[in-house]
């Protein structure tokens, strides 16, 4: 597996599907002004000379903007198109998901690789584009989600610490424990005890 991030790549479409024709490409849009302006403030070295100047900036986005046109055009659906800032939401949409199905029971605790292959992301893309959009990386993001649930079942329910370990996709209740206390400051007994 193979992940390019470089501004260029969309110019190699064709050439990238010629040489390995089953290449899954993943174009992932981001709102141009948001787009643009990321790149004029990074400190590109040379081959990204447009990047230094709004004006070849904002003719640089239209480029690329008809060239992918034009290869949907010609590859459709063999490419594809996510948006960068739905990224964010399905991963929270499958976060949730995810717990409340038989997935957790089936699979147990989930990874980030989990989510990205979701995502049709890397787990390092994903993790990266979380911790920029929103301070947390991917593993970060699952541990809080865990942390909820976790209190909403020690203030909301009698069942053991141990219990809520399984029902949460935990193998051993005292890695549960641990996260659980590393994250906020208490163990599950003593947050439960406090409230």
């Amino acid at each position: 597996r193979t992940v390019d991030k470089q501004l260029h790549n969309f110019y190699y479409i064709g050439l990238i599907y010629d040489l390995f024709p089953n290449a899954k490409i993943i174009h992932i849009q981001r709102d141009a002004m948001d787009t643009c302006l990321s790149c004029f403030t990074q400190n590109f070295s040379t081959g990204v000379e447009f990047s230094f100047d709004l004006t070849n900036l904002g003719e640089f986005y239209k480029l690329y903007q008809r060239m992918m046109s034009h290869w949907d055009d010609v590859y459709g659906q063999r490419i594809i198109q996510l948006r960068y800032e739905d990224l964010i939401a399905d991963f929270e949409g499958i976060l949730v998901h995810y717990f409340q199905s038989e997935e957790l029971q089936n699979q147990g605790f989930p990874s980030v690789k989990y989510f990205a292959e979701k995502l049709h992301l890397s787990p390092n893309y994903l993790s990266d584009l979380l911790k920029k959009e929103t301070g947390k990386n991917g593993t970060e993001h699952i541990q809080m989600h865990v942390i909820e649930l976790a209190k909403d079942r020690l203030l909301g329910t009698t069942i053991s610490v141990s219990e809520i370990a399984y029902e949460l996709g935990f193998d051993y209740p005292q890695y549960f424990s641990k996260m659980f206390k590393k994250n906020t400051g208490f163990t599950p007994a003593e947050f439960r005890n406090l409230n």
